[in-house]
């Protein structure tokens, strides 16, 4: 088994963002895409999450971040844009390892790097 983690942070106020949706597609070049979990960050901000990686298998996966809606009312109620999730396509290549990849989301944009 595989393992994703993530620890997100709130840019806004340093703190732990907790209640964010993460999902986690397998992308198929034929087929529709397979969700592999859609999850919810704890009170801490974190997720970790099993899933199967299939060692022979060396597919895209696209990460879904939802932001929650009223974020933006918290910030700034006279934005003319929002923003409702952040994507990424990450390739796992390893079917028995951690992959933690942390965030911090502001109004503005979204930050993430690859912990090892």
């Amino acid at each position: 088994m595989a393992i994703f983690s993530t620890h997100i942070l709130n840019s806004v106020d340093g703190t732990h963002f907790a209640g964010i949706f993460i999902k986690l597609l397998k992308i198929n070049d034929f087929e529709k895409n397979e969700i592999i979990f859609n999850e919810k960050t704890d009170n801490g901000g974190r997720l970790k999450v099993d899933f199967k990686l299939k060692k022979e298998e060396n597919c895209e996966y696209e990460l879904q971040v939802f932001i929650p809606e009223d974020f933006y009312e918290i910030e700034n109620p006279k934005k003319n844009i929002s923003i409702s999730f952040f994507s990424m396509r990450v390739f796992f290549h390893q079917n028995d390892a951690t992959y933690h990849i942390p965030l911090i989301i502001s109004p503005y944009g979204m930050s993430c790097w690859i912990s090892r």
